[in-house]
């Protein structure tokens, strides 16, 4: 019987909370209890009216042992059946002590907390201006878009479609929705996932050496805005320093001609660049170039060391300027030239080559690429700037708008990449059979330059707001890759 009455008090006791629980904890169990629906005031899980009388009491009896047995093992059944229909959590009446303010990134055991701490753009609409700045540059302009819409004609925006909504937009919405909703950078974002941790450190790396030359494509535009200020535009002149004997300004020649005197276009690129290979010293510095780069790394810094909301305002202003100048320039140019229907069904027809099906697979290679530029110049950009945003941005809408945008004005650069090459073919020269320069950016600054440098009517004006607008779209992306965690301690 007094084995009986020593289980019945030990069952008891398993019932009731231990004492021993660290104060350290009182948070967590309130916590708890109001989750599971328990008194924690008191620390109590199951109610004490059925507590046995302690046999310690006086007068009872030997005979009394059996009716007091009885009794403790019915409130020890009571025990068991609240305990049954009530939900405890398992921590509780335990030690506790594994409970910490840790994040999920060291102890997994604590859900994620958002960083309220992290800067913030000014208006959502920050974020939109940041990433459509920063995936339009002087590559939309490139001859890559000539290509594609002259082996593939309007069919080549089949291609480009599949690979924005295939690739592009995906990429960007997992990059948006990762940045967005750890409020974390490209480094700090992969610790969710240790094992994953060393693309951050990938991405840093790889942005750093990006960082290293892309300067000198933001550096070119500017040295070109500002030859634009002088009153006779030095690309078109030969009475300067750097043009050779056999300068030629002529707007007419002969396709048959084998050899053509260099364009004072071409000559200036060369003395921009300093790609010419009959150089004396081939090591020569370009000191407008090396002045433009020191220029914008001193502008980038003093941004960065601004907060968030600055860098928005920046990037915001930078965007709408270079949007404004781009539909500025994009319809007086149509006007110019007179741009007609029967001249927009003509580029939608793909030209007739020797071989037709290598030129086909070349424009379809290209069209696949291009959307690519939607992400932008670097790696990971677009999950920095997202995270950037509040908890609650509606990220999903703001990824369809910026690839919207983002196919527009790369299907109204190919119009004026169109314009800009036939323009240069039918004044100056066959651009890839009497040009010697091989350089990968002179349809740009050859073609471009020479078309709002042959404008009639200001054409100081047209040339500056065309590269001021390419130099506005690489500074932008310059800061947005320079913008990582490396400088979360100003941001």
């Amino acid at each position: 019987m007094k084995s009986l009455y020593s289980e019945a008090k030990q069952h008891l006791s398993n019932c009731m909370p231990a004492s021993s629980t660290s104060n350290a904890n009182t948070n967590d169990k309130h916590e708890l209890g109001h989750e599971y629906n328990y008194d924690s005031t008191n620390g109590d899980v199951f109610s004490a009216d059925d507590e046995c009388v302690s046999g310690s009491d006086g007068g009872i009896g030997a005979g009394d042992h059996d009716h007091e047995a009885m009794t403790c093992r019915d409130n020890t059944l009571n025990c068991h059946r609240r305990h049954s229909q009530t939900t405890t959590p398992p921590t509780i009446g335990l030690n506790n002590n594994f409970i910490t303010n840790a994040t999920t990134y060291d102890t997994l055991q604590k859900p994620f907390k958002y960083d309220k701490l992290r800067g913030r753009w000014s208006t959502a609409a920050d974020f939109y201006f940041a990433c459509t700045s920063h995936a339009f540059g002087t590559i939309v302009f490139s001859e890559l878009t000539l290509f594609v819409s002259s082996f593939l004609g309007g069919y080549g925006l089949i291609p480009y479609l599949l690979g924005i909504l295939l690739y592009a937009i995906p990429i960007f919405g997992v990059q948006t929705f990762l940045g967005q909703f750890s409020s974390s950078g490209t480094i700090t974002v992969f610790r969710v996932a240790p094992i994953f941790k060393g693309i951050g450190y990938s991405i840093l790396l790889h942005n750093l050496a990006s960082l290293s030359y892309y300067a000198i494509i933001a550096a070119v535009p500017l040295v070109y805005a500002a030859n634009s200020l002088h009153s006779v535009i030095p690309w078109m002149s030969c009475n300067n320093t750097w043009n050779t004997v056999n300068c030629s300004t002529h707007d007419f020649y002969d396709e048959d001609e084998e050899e053509l005197f260099p364009h004072a276009t071409v000559e200036f690129f060369r003395s921009i660049i300093r790609s010419d290979d009959n150089s004396p010293n081939p090591l020569s510095i370009s000191w407008p170039i090396l002045c433009a780069v020191i220029g914008i790394w001193l502008l980038t810094m003093l941004v960065l060391l601004k907060r968030v909301t600055f860098i928005g305002k920046f990037l915001r202003c930078l965007c709408l300027l270079m949007m404004t100048f781009f539909f500025a320039i994009f319809t007086h140019l149509l006007m110019y030239v007179g741009f007609t229907w029967e001249h927009f069904l003509d580029y939608l027809k793909p030209y007739v080559y020797t071989n037709h099906h290598s030129a086909i697979w070349a424009g379809m290679r290209a069209a696949i690429i291009m959307p690519m530029w939607l992400l932008g110049p670097g790696c990971g950009s677009v999950l920095q700037l997202a995270s950037h945003n509040r908890f609650r941005h509606d990220s999903e809408k703001t990824t369809y708008w910026t690839a919207f945008t983002f196919l527009i004005m790369t299907q109204m650069a190919a119009l004026c990449s169109h314009i800009a090459f036939d323009h240069f073919e039918d004044h100056v020269a066959i651009l890839h059979d009497q040009i010697e320069e091989q350089h990968n950016m002179r349809f740009i600054y050859i073609c471009y330059a020479y078309l709002f440098g042959s404008f009639v009517s200001l054409p100081n004006l047209w040339s500056f707001l065309f590269f001021a607008m390419l130099f506005f779209a690489e500074l932008s992306a310059v800061v947005d890759n320079s913008n990582d965690d490396r400088f979360n301690g100003y941001i």
